[in-house]
């Protein structure tokens, strides 16, 4: 899976969002064949170690009920009702999360990022527009971890991240601290969970080293928009 365009740089994060992409996939298809989890959490989601070890989680907020099979099949966006000649689409939007983890800082701060996660996981059960939720180890050794979240459309995402909880505790108090540099991927699955690719439309680095070193340094931040 690779984004578009292409850029060589972020091949690593679409190898790794498109690994959770797969993973929501065949939860959604395994559910669907009557292959579901009897004391499965909304609030929790389901925990599970990678066949390589790795850490891995997913999430329906809404349950896999609500949410499986309107994810498999088309549905008709209000402009192709409207056209009524246009053929269903799958479209969704997404939010791709890389964070490279502080090792001076990841061990003091890890039990208060725990707090957060499990706060914004019960929060996006109230929230009707978030759809999945999940998070992987990029690996064994470094203990770095992606998220991607997928989201009915990029106002959802907007109000999402302009959230008191997510902005104020995620963004602004722990990240600058516990994170060397993270990225932020944002766009449209063209076919929803079957998409082969990610349309991408923003992607944000933020660097936190030298603020980490100085706090009077500002944090290195870059924003690139893409064009289709």
């Amino acid at each position: 899976m690779e984004f578009y365009p292409r850029v060589k740089s972020y091949s690593e994060d679409a190898a790794h969002l498109g690994e959770m992409l797969g993973f929501f996939r065949q939860e959604c298809v395994d559910y669907l064949n009557g292959e579901f989890l009897e004391s499965y959490n909304n609030g929790v989601g389901w925990e599970r170690s990678l066949e390589d070890g790795r850490y891995c989680l997913t999430q329906f907020p809404h349950g896999h009920s609500s949410t499986a099979a309107a994810l498999m099949a088309p549905t008709e966006s209000l402009d192709d009702a409207l056209d009524g000649t246009k053929s269903a689409s799958k479209r969704l939007s997404f939010v791709g999360f890389l964070g490279r983890r502080n090792p001076e800082q990841a061990g003091e701060l890890s039990c208060r990022i725990d707090k957060v996660v499990q706060d914004l996981m019960m929060l996006m059960c109230d929230q009707p527009d978030v759809l999945l939720y999940g998070t992987a180890e990029w690996s064994l050794d470094d203990n770095n971890h992606y998220n991607l979240v997928v989201i009915r459309n990029e106002e959802a995402g907007t109000r999402w991240k302009e959230g008191e909880l997510h902005m104020r505790e995620a963004v602004i108090g722990l990240s600058p601290k516990y994170y060397t540099s993270i990225r932020i991927h944002t766009g449209d699955l063209p076919d929803g969970l079957d998409s082969t690719q990610f349309n991408l439309k923003r992607s944000v680095l933020l660097d936190y080293t030298a603020h980490q070193k100085d706090p009077n340094a500002p944090i290195q931040r870059e924003v690139k928009l893409w064009t289709q």
